[in-house]
C-alpha cells in the first residue's frame, strides 16, 4: 500500500469506530483510473471483519448495470443475514418493475428490508461495501438511498467508491446516494517525489503502472498489461478515444477524436479527461510513446480507423508526413488525395533522411497505381530511397525503369537515377544509346542530371564520345571534371568540384561527390580533398546514409594511402567494406578493396589480401576503372609472394584495359612502375628501363612529381652504381614534395644502401635514420627503424661485421633493412640462389640463426 492509501484506510476506520458508537454514516472514495480505490474497499473489509463489524460487499459492472438488483443480489448473499431481510430483498426485486417510483409492493419490501438492516446493526456493526457504484442498477441505488436516509442513528457506515469524473452523474437516484457524505475520501495520482523520475514520465504516477513498473522496469509485458487493464476496466469508449490520441499523435483534439470515434466533441473531452486524471494523458497527448504503442498494436488491424484519420488531418491541412504515416500504416491509398499526399510526404522524408517512412509511402503508392507510365516515376522514387542504404535492394526496379526510360516515360531526373544505378553496378549493354537519348531530351533545366550521368560513366569507365559543346552553365562545366585525367588542372576544375561537394548529400549522386573528391586529390588540391571528404563523412554519418558513408570511407582510405597512412588506410577500408553488403558495392568495390590490399602488401601481412582477393567480385568490374585499381593491388600482391609471373598478367592487363579507356594516367594508376618491378624481379633489366624511361617522359597530366620520384627510385635499381646515390636522392626529394611519404621511406632506404656502397657512410647513416622515421610514420616494417636508430653504436658493435666480404655485407645489409630474398637478388643483380647461399654465410660469421637476428648497424659499418 502507498502512504494515500495507508491514510485513506486509517480514516475509513475512525469511521467504523464512530460507527460502532451508534453514529451511522456514509464515506464516499472517489479517484481515477486504477488510483487504488478497490484495493483500499477490499483492505478495510477486511479490518471491519477483523473488527466484529457484518461487511456487505458488492461490485458495480458495466455489463449488469441493467440487471435489476444486481448490486442488491449483491449485498445480500451473506449467510449471516437474517432470512426476512433475505426474502424481503427477493420480493422488492420481483415486485418492481424496473420504474422510478416503486410500486406499494415493492415499497413495503423495501421498508421490511431497510429496518432489518437497521435492527441487526442494534447487535453487530454493519458495513456496506460497494465498489464502482456508478455502476450500480437503479433499483439498488433505490435500496442505498433508502438506507441513506435511515442510518444517521444506526450503526451502520456505508463505504460507496466511484470513478472521479468531469460531467456529473445524470442519474437522479444515484446523486442522492453520494449527496453530502460524512467522510470523503479522494485518491490522487502518486507525485514525482514519490516515484523514480524515470517511472514517473512512463506513469503519471498511476499506483497501478507505478506497481506494473516495480515488478519491470523496463516497461516490458507488465506495464503494457497495466495501461491495457487501465483503459479496459471503464466505459469501452476510453480505448476507441486513446486509439485515436495514439493515432493522431499531436495533431489530435477533443473535435478530431469525437469524429473519428462518432462520440462527439463532449463526450471525446470527457473521455480525455478522465484519462488526463488517471495519468495516461498529459496536456492531450498520451503521456509516453509506449503507452501509445500499446494502444496502436491493441488495435493494429483497425485500417478503417487510421484511413478514416487520415482524411480528416488531410481535411485539416495536417503534415504531409503525418497523414502519410497513418494511410502507411493502413496500408492503402484508395482516392487520388492520398496518393498525392504520399508523394510529398515521401519528398519531405527523404529531405529529412527518414528514408524508412520515404520508402514505406512510395510502396503504398506504387502499390494504387495500376498505369504503368504513373508508376515510374514513383518507382524511380523509390530506387533512389532505397539506394541510400542498400544498391542491392533498389537494383530490383532496374529493369522495369530501363524499359520505361526507353519508351521515353521518365524525365531527366529520373532518367539520371536509373542510369547512374545501372553504371554503379556494371549494367553496361546499351547504356550509351540510353545517355544519347536522355542528351537529346533534355531541355536548359537539366544540366544537372545530365552532368551526374556523365561524371558516374567518365569517373568509372573512361572518357564518354559523343558530348555535346559544353554550355554556358556551372553544371555543363562541372560535367567536364573527368576531363583533368586527359588535359590536367585548368581554371575551372576547383570551382566544379566545388559545385558538387557544397551541396548536401543527397541533392547530388554520389558518383559525382566521389568524382569531385578523387579530381581534387589528385590533381593538386589535397588537402582541400581531405577537408571536403572528412566534412562529408560527418554530414553522412549523421544523416545515416550508409551508401554514403561507405562510399566516402574508401575514398578516405585511398587518400590516407597516399599520404603513407598506411594502418589508417587499411582500416578506413575495412571499415567500408564492412557497411554494406558485398552486393551492393557494384563496381566501386574494387576502390576499397584495392587499398586495403595495398595497405596490408606493404605492412607484409599477406594473409590478409590472400583472403581479400578470394572474394567473387563482379565480373563487370573488370571493365572499369576501379577494377585496374584492384588489378594493380593485386599485381602488387602477387610481386610481394614471388607470383612474379601472376603479377605480370594483371599489370599487363591494368595496362591495357586503362588504354582503351583512356584512362592510362600514371598518377591515377602507376602500372608500368609496378610492371617494372616485377621485370626486375624475372631478370629483364632492359624491359624494366624501357617501361620506366616511357614513364619518365610521359608521367601523365596529374600528380606528375609523385610519379616522377617513384619512376626514379627504380630507375636507379638498372643505372651504374655510382649514379645512383644522386638518383635516388632526387627521388627521394620528389616523393617528399608530392606528400607521399611511404614512397619517401622506401626512397630514403634504397638510398642509404646506394650510398654506403660508394663508402659515403654518415651520408648513409642520415638516410637510414630518416628512413627509419618515416616508416615508422607509415606503420609499415619496422626493420628500417631500428638500423637507424642503432646508427650511432655501428662502430662499437661492428667487430663481427668486419669479418663479412663485400658481397656478403652488401645481402646483409639488405636483408637487415628487411627486403625479401627476391628484392635482393633483383637489387644486386643475382639469383635467389647465390643471395642464400651468402646469408647462410653470413648467419655462421655473425653466430645467428636468422635476418631477424642481423644487427641493425648493418647499413652503417664501413
Amino acid at each position: 500500500m502507498f502512504t494515500q492509501s495507508e491514510y485513506a484506510l486509517d480514516r475509513l476506520r475512525q469511521a467504523l469506530a464512530g460507527c460502532a458508537g451508534g453514529s451511522g454514516r456514509l464515506a464516499l472514495v472517489t479517484g481515477g483510473l486504477a488510483t487504488g480505490k478497490t484495493e483500499l474497499l477490499r483492505a478495510f473489509a477486511g479490518q471491519a471483519a477483523q473488527r466484529g463489524a457484518l461487511v456487505l460487499t458488492a461490485t458495480g459492472s458495466r455489463a449488469e448495470h441493467t440487471l435489476r438488483g444486481g448490486l442488491l443480489d449483491q449485498l445480500m448473499r451473506d449467510s449471516r443475514l437474517p432470512s426476512r431481510a433475505r426474502l424481503a430483498a427477493v420480493e422488492l426485486t420481483s415486485t418492481s418493475d424496473g420504474s422510478d417510483e416503486l410500486g406499494t409492493t415493492a415499497a413495503a419490501a423495501l421498508h421490511e428490508l431497510g429496518a432489518t438492516l437497521v435492527e441487526l446493526s442494534r447487535r453487530q456493526p454493519i458495513v456496506v461495501n460497494v465498489d464502482d457504484i456508478q455502476f450500480a442498477d437503479a433499483l439498488s441505488l433505490h435500496v442505498l438511498s433508502y438506507l441513506r436516509r435511515r442510518i444517521s442513528s444506526a450503526r451502520v457506515l456505508m463505504v460507496l467508491a466511484q470513478w472521479a469524473r468531469s460531467r456529473p452523474c445524470a442519474a437522479l437516484v444515484h446523486a442522492e446516494v453520494t449527496r453530502r457524505p460524512e467522510l470523503r475520501i479522494v485518491l490522487q495520482r502518486l507525485t514525482e517525489t514519490q516515484v523514480p523520475a524515470e517511472h514517473y514520465r512512463l506513469s503519471g504516477g498511476n499506483p497501478l503502472l507505478v506497481a506494473a513498473l516495480a515488478e519491470d522496469p523496463t516497461g516490458g509485458a507488465a506495464y503494457r498489461r497495466a495501461v491495457l487493464d487501465c483503459l479496459q476496466r471503464w466505459e469501452p469508449h476510453l480505448m476507441d478515444v486513446a486509439h485515436g490520441l495514439a493515432i493522431m499523435g499531436r495533431h489530435a483534439t477533443p473535435e478530431l477524436i469525437g469524429r473519428l470515434t462518432g462520440l462527439g466533441a463532449e463526450e471525446a473531452e470527457e473521455a480525455i479527461d478522465i484519462l488526463t486524471v488517471a495519468g495516461l494523458v498529459h496536456d492531450g497527448r498520451l503521456r509516453h510513446p509506449l503507452i501509445a504503442a500499446t494502444v496502436a498494436d491493441k488495435l493494429k488491424s483497425a485500417a478503417d480507423v487510421r484511413l478514416r484519420a487520415a482524411e480528416l488531418l488531410y481535411e485539416q491541412g495536417a503534415d504531409w508526413m503525418d497523414i502519410a504515416r497513418l494511410l502507411v500504416a493502413a496500408g492503402t491509398a484508395p482516392d487520388r488525395w492520398a496518393v498525392d499526399v504520399l508523394r510529398h510526404a515521401a519528398e519531405e522524408a527523404l529531405r529529412e533522411d527518414d528514408t524508412d517512412l520515404a520508402a514505406r509511402s512510395l510502396a503504398v503508392t506504387l502499390a494504387a497505381c495500376g498505369d504503368e507510365r504513373d508508376r515510374a516515376p514513383d518507382q524511380a522514387a523509390l530506387a533512389r530511397v532505397e539506394w541510400r542504404d542498400n544498391p542491392a535492394v533498389a537494383a530490383r526496379h532496374l529493369t522495369s525503369l530501363r524499359e520505361a526510360l526507353r519508351a521515353g516515360g521518365l524525365p531527366a531526373r529520373d532518367a539520371a537515377t536509373v542510369i547512374t544505378q545501372s553504371l554503379w553496378h556494371g549494367h553496361l549493354d546499351g547504356i550509351v544509346e540510353l545517355i544519347n537519348q536522355v542528351r537529346k531530351r533534355s531541355g536548359p533545366g537539366d544540366a544537372q542530371a545530365i552532368a551526374e550521368i556523365e561524371l558516374a560513366y567518365e569517373g568509372s569507365y573512361g572518357r564518354l564520345d559523343g558530348r555535346p559543346p559544353t554550355a554556358d552553365n556551372a553544371w555543363a562545366r562541372a560535367a567536364t571534371l573527368n576531363d583533368v585525367w586527359t588535359y590536367g588542372v585548368d581554371t575551372g576544375t576547383a570551382a566544379g568540384a566545388e559545385l558538387i561537394l557544397e551541396r548536401r548529400l543527397g541533392e547530388t549522386d554520389i558518383h559525382a561527390v566521389a568524382n569531385a573528391l578523387l579530381v581534387l586529390e589528385y590533381a593538386g588540391s589535397p588537402d582541400q580533398a581531405v577537408k571536403w571528404c572528412d566534412q562529408l563523412l560527418h554530414e553522412a554519418a549523421t544523416r545515416g546514409g550508409t551508401t554514403w558513408l561507405a562510399v566516402l570511407t574508401g575514398v578516405r582510405a585511398d587518400m590516407a594511402l597516399r599520404r603513407g597512412d598506411v594502418t589508417g588506410a587499411r582500416e578506413r577500408a575495412d571499415a567500408a567494406l564492412g557497411l554494406l553488403p558485398k552486393q551492393s558495392w557494384g563496381v566501386l568495390l574494387g576502390l576499397p578493396l584495392s587499398v586495403l590490399v595495398r595497405a596490408a602488401t606493404v605492412q607484409n601481412d599477406l594473409e590478409v589480401p590472400r583472403e581479400v582477393l578470394g572474394r567473387v567480385v563482379p565480373e563487370s568490374m573488370y571493365r572499369s576503372v576501379f577494377g585496374m585499381r584492384y588489378l594493380y593491388a593485386r599485381g602488387l600482391y602477387h610481386h610481394a609472394r614471388g607470383r612474379n609471373i601472376a603479377a605480370l598478367g594483371d599489370l599487363e592487363q591494368c595496362g591495357a584495359v586503362l588504354t582503351g579507356l583512356g584512362r592510362d594516367v600514371p598518377g591515377l594508376v602507376p602500372w608500368r612502375t609496378g610492371l617494372a618491378s616485377v621485370q626486375l624481379s624475372l631478370g629483364r633489366p632492359a624491359a624494366a628501363r624501357t617501361l620506366l624511361e616511357h614513364q619518365l617522359a610521359h608521367p601523365g597530366p596529374v600528380d606528375s612529381t609523385r610519379v616522377r620520384g617513384a619512376t626514379l627510385r627504380l630507375l636507379a635499381a638498372v643505372s651504374p652504381a655510382d649514379e645512383r646515390p644522386a638518383i635516388l636522392r632526387q627521388a627521394a626529394e620528389l616523393s617528399h614534395e608530392s606528400g607521399d611519404r611511404l614512397e619517401l621511406a622506401v626512397a630514403l632506404s634504397e638510398a642509404s644502401v646506394a650510398f654506403r656502397e660508394v663508402g659515403a657512410m654518415r651520408e648513409a647513416r642520415s638516410l637510414a635514420r630518416r628512413a627509419a622515421r618515416e616508416a615508422k610514420a607509415c606503420g609499415i616494417n619496422g626493420s628500417a627503424a631500428s638500423s637507424a636508430g642503432d646508427a650511432d653504436q655501428a662502430e662499437d658493435e661492428s667487430g663481427g661485421v668486419t669479418t663479412l666480404s663485400t658481397a656478403e655485407r652488401r645481402v646483409a645489409t639488405l636483408a637487415a633493412l628487411g627486403h625479401s630474398n627476391r628484392d635482393i637478388g633483383r637489387r644486386l643483380f643475382v639469383t635467389v640462389s647465390t643471395v642464400e647461399q651468402h646469408l647462410t654465410r653470413v648467419y655462421r660469421k655473425l653466430k645467428v640463426r636468422s635476418r631477424n637476428d642481423l644487427p641493425a648497424e648493418l647499413a652503417q659499418v664501413t
